[in-house]
């Protein structure tokens, strides 16, 4: 009888240690915005002309998003922000496309299906107070041969912002 309440004290106070913190709910009136580079190059390419299409932009205190594609933050949890580079060749040489895609969630799970073959699948937490994104992480994908294409899915940084640093323009 006196080892097993040994060790019922013993399972009670490791389970003590562990942060009570752990959860998926984000604070009332935040809004989480993950940032992810995305590339859909083509390898040994040099891209002959460049062309620019911006939706979002951040200035180290606000998101400002392009009204068009996001009309109203109601219902959004996440805001996803991605940065992409495309190269394609065509006759006149290759071309590198810079554009920029906005998703929103109304949980604070997602799914993304860009990776061809794969879908990657996040949830943002917070654990202990603070802020995580939990999932498959980066990605890298590529095949072979001397102008092979590759995919990148590189996340960038996850905040926490308070709904009115969401700017709509």
């Amino acid at each position: 009888m006196k080892s097993a309440t040994f060790v019922l004290g013993i399972v009670v106070g490791i389970l003590g240690l562990i942060p009570t913190g752990a959860s998926a709910a984000l604070p009332e009136g935040k809004v989480a915005v993950v940032r992810v580079s995305a590339v859909n190059g083509l390898a040994h390419v040099t891209p002959t002309r460049e062309d620019r299409f911006e939706i979002f932009s951040y200035d180290g205190t606000e998101y400002r998003v392009d009204r068009k594609v996001l009309p109203s933050l109601d219902g959004v949890e996440t805001l996803l922000l991605i940065d992409r580079k495309t190269d394609e060749v065509g006759r006149e040489g290759a071309v590198r496309h810079y554009t920029q895609e906005v998703r929103t969630f109304g949980t604070t799970s997602f799914q993304v299906p860009d990776l061809k073959g794969k879908v990657l699948s996040y949830q943002v937490a917070m654990i202990g107070g603070n802020l995580r994104l939990l999932g498959d992480g980066d990605q890298i994908r590529a095949t072979g041969g001397d102008t092979g294409p590759f995919q990148i899915w590189r996340v960038e940084s996850i905040d926490l912002v308070d709904r009115d640093a969401v700017v709509l323009r």
